[in-house]
């Protein structure tokens, strides 16, 4: 597991988290499944850097 693959886990946390305590609030709960969404991305390196090659 690499240092973006960490990231990830922890914002799929913090979303989680987000949803769970914030249950009557359907702001929140929107910013917690998208910030799961975006922590799963990174677990997955879908968000991989492209690297040039000169």
């Amino acid at each position: 597991m690499n240092r973006q693959q960490g990231i990830g886990i922890a914002i799929i946390i913090l979303g989680i988290c987000l949803g769970y305590f914030f249950k009557d609030n359907d702001i929140w709960s929107t910013i917690g499944g998208g910030l799961s969404a975006i922590g799963l991305a990174l677990v997955l390196k879908l968000f991989t850097p492209k690297m040039k090659q000169n």
